[in-house]
């Protein structure tokens, strides 16, 4: 049936992966998230998904994730400096480390391959500084949720939180030191955050 279908619509082919991905992209009730959205404890205000209850990733999964950490670092970086264009080619580069994953490996990722994936398109050459950093939010919520529930990680990460990011209602990113360089200002308030949580 092809009722009302238009040349160059979308159709979803996978059904449970792909819907509830994008619903956990709006906030909404998910397979992964029953009650929306929720706030991490002591930033009120923040969006931040947090889940309710631990979920369990395998040691094939975490170790195919490093590339993945290292990518979105090398984009963190690009988004310090303030460069859209570069923040455009790391963002492809993060793209491509989440496609060397096997299938296999990414369905067992509890629906965050595909939502970061498909955010991640949101940072290109034909947006606004001030959308790549609202959709590297997004990335950053999304990639410290599954990172806190690696049973290990390759290199000592830092979480790190600016509260004045995101029109005052503060946000997170990850990084690989703990002098804090802050991406979603860059040279505007580069100093401007505190380490909230180490990972090693």
């Amino acid at each position: 049936m092809v009722d009302g279908l238009k040349d160059g619509d979308e159709i979803v082919t996978n059904g449970t992966f792909t819907v509830d991905a994008s619903a956990q992209l709006q906030g909404k009730k998910s397979m992964m998230n029953k009650d929306g959205g929720k706030t991490m404890t002591g930033h009120e205000g923040h969006t931040m998904d947090m889940m309710t209850e631990k979920v369990d990733f395998n040691s094939t999964v975490e170790k195919s994730f490093e590339p993945v950490i290292d990518a979105y670092i090398n984009l963190k970086d690009a988004l310090i400096q303030s460069d859209v264009s570069l923040a455009s080619s790391k963002s492809e580069a993060f793209r491509k480390a989440l496609e060397k994953m096997p299938v296999s490996q990414r369905e067992q990722t509890h629906n965050y391959w595909a939502i970061l994936h498909k955010t991640s398109k949101g940072i290109n050459e034909n947006v606004s500084l001030e959308h790549q950093r609202k959709q590297f939010q997004m990335i950053s919520d999304k990639l410290i949720e599954m990172v806190k529930n690696f049973d290990e990680v390759k290199d000592k990460l830092f979480v790190q939180f600016c509260p004045m990011a995101d029109n005052n209602n503060g946000a997170y990113w990850i990084s690989k030191e703990e002098q804090i360089l802050n991406p979603y200002f860059g040279e505007v308030m580069l100093k401007c955050g505190s380490v909230s949580l180490i990972m090693d």
